[in-house]
């Protein structure tokens, strides 16, 4: 088999890059080549991940945000690879597109038009004019609007549940009476995505999200039991989104499978994951009590330790999701995927030099992109010493 150069890097120009818009305002210059090669480390991991999902299924949906730059393979044809069909986004998220102005200004920045999910529903007013009639202009538009999300349902369902916001109360009251639904306090917070959904299922297709540590707490069991029955199995919901916020689950997200498979008869399931590394900002346990099975305590992650969380903790997660039919792709918050950028000052002797070399050919070795024999080259200058480094996959 030949081989392909996949990269050249030479002079590196960051501009417009992950490593020049977020890495340097955030972590300043001083460790932003770390978090670059870290975040690429992760980036890598997570596409494995989605090609191991897609050569088992043949098929996955991808959805990124709008507010960062979607996969440049998407856009960009220099990814001749049979996978990269596939590993390429289907369709961008808007979030807070409680406007259409918003939506019209965010859509055209886009280099290429996709089909759009917009978070389009504003829950702090509930009202015939801002839902319905709002949808009706979003669907009378010529903008491509195919699935409309309401984000973090169980926290909406518990702070619409609060009688003791009586403006709030009110409000949804008021809603649900123009539908001819009478006041009950036991029920009423839960009509208004109800309503939404079974009036606009024909055009729009709807969205929950929930968080990962929703399902792990067992005071939250009322409210999954509304989103399961009330809005998937005798509603008109069709896609769940489960965000994973922790890969430290004892169980190895058994709970989360679980209750997919066992409460949602009928519902696509996607599972949303931040892309940008979060340099020991994340704690590594959802509470106190996760941390003890693990014998350990409530902590923030370390670099080598998330570093291994996507290496070693993601491909669990795949395989458990792979056994569920229900499972329908992914949704990748973050963005910058191709555009990371480059280590701009490394000297070949030095020791971040060692650190970038392992990693950047560990990268190589996992890509979904690259193939046996396929190689990286880095060139070094000097005044007018020129020395390469050259990685190759095996």
């Amino acid at each position: 088999m030949g081989n392909n150069t996949v990269q050249i890097i030479d002079e590196v120009d960051n501009s417009d890059t992950l490593y020049e818009d977020i890495l340097v305002p955030t972590y300043g210059v001083e460790n932003a080549d770390q978090m670059l090669i870290n975040t690429k480390f992760l980036r890598a991991n997570i596409l494995n991940a989605i090609k191991t999902f897609a050569d088992k299924e043949k098929t996955i949906f991808i959805k990124e945000f709008i507010k960062d730059p979607i996969m440049i393979y998407a856009t960009d044809n220099h990814y001749d690879y049979e996978s990269a069909n596939i590993l390429t986004t289907d369709m961008v998220v808007i979030p807070e597109a409680i406007d259409i102005e918003t939506i019209e200004t965010q859509n055209n920045k886009l280099i290429k038009q996709f089909p759009l999910m917009i978070e389009g529903l504003n829950n702090k007013s509930i009202t015939k004019v801002d839902w319905d009639e709002y949808l009706d202009t979003l669907y009378n538009s010529e903008l491509e609007i195919h699935k409309i999300v309401i984000e973090d349902a169980v926290d909406i369902l518990k702070k619409w549940n609060n009688t003791d916001n009586t403006d709030q109360k009110e409000m949804i009251k008021s809603y649900n009476s123009e539908f001819n639904i009478s006041y009950n306090k036991d029920t009423f917070w839960q009509e208004p995505l109800d309503l939404i959904s079974k009036n606009y299922w024909k055009k729009l297709s709807f969205v929950l999200t929930i968080n990962d540590y929703d399902l792990y707490d067992d005071n939250n069991q009322d409210y999954l039991n509304v989103i399961a029955e009330k809005y998937f199995n005798s509603g008109y919901f069709d896609e769940i989104v489960i965000k994973i916020n922790y890969f430290y689950w004892f169980d190895n997200f058994q709970k989360i499978i679980d209750w997919t498979q066992h409460n949602l008869r009928s519902a696509l399931v996607s599972y949303r994951f931040n892309t940008i590394f979060s340099n020991n900002t994340k704690n590594r346990y959802y509470n106190d009590m996760e941390a003890e099975k693990f014998d350990d305590i409530q902590r923030k992650n370390t670099i080598l330790e998330e570093l291994e969380m996507f290496e070693t903790r993601l491909p669990i997660l795949v395989d458990k999701i792979l056994i569920n039919p229900q499972t329908y792709g992914f949704e990748l918050e973050g963005g910058y995927f191709g555009k990371e950028g480059n280590i701009p000052n490394v000297s070949l002797e030095s020791d971040k030099f060692k650190d970038y070399k392992d990693i950047i050919c560990k990268i190589l070795n996992m890509s979904p992109f690259s193939r046996p024999n396929d190689n990286i080259v880095r060139i070094f200058r000097d005044a007018d010493d020129k020395k390469t480094f050259f990685c190759l996959k095996s």
